[in-house]
């Protein structure tokens, strides 16, 4: 069982949807979860979410280079699997975001910027 609090406004709104569609506010709310669950994404923001509201990320008083951190990614271009660029010589970790300040990673930058011309005049 699940009780939901609602804002007037959206009480009001989900009252007039099933007034006119003859549905239950049950469903709709049910409905709504599903849809809003049904993306992976969405679910992995809210775990995201979750751990920042519940504490601080974990430091390393021994290493501050050690330390985790949330940042936010602006994407600035995407491209579909199929036309992934790759080489060798280019820096890549699915789980790290870094600032890109030594050699070998300011040559993956050129390169990456060559290919993504939206990049171009980007501040890294």
């Amino acid at each position: 069982m699940l009780a939901v609090r609602l804002n007037s406004e959206t009480e009001t709104r989900l009252t007039n949807l099933t007034n006119a569609t003859g549905r239950s506010k049950s469903y709709c709310v049910k409905q709504a979860i599903d849809t809003f669950l049904e993306d992976q994404d969405q679910e992995d923001y809210l775990l995201a979410a979750a751990v920042l509201e519940r504490s601080e990320p974990r430091k390393s008083v021994d290493n501050p280079e050690k330390s985790e951190r949330f940042v936010r990614v602006e994407w600035l271009d995407s491209v579909d699997e199929k036309d992934a660029f790759d080489e060798v010589g280019l820096f890549g970790n699915q789980n790290t975001v870094c600032r890109p300040e030594t050699p070998k990673l300011r040559h993956t930058v050129e390169r990456l910027k060559e290919r993504f011309k939206m990049w171009e005049g980007a501040e890294i």
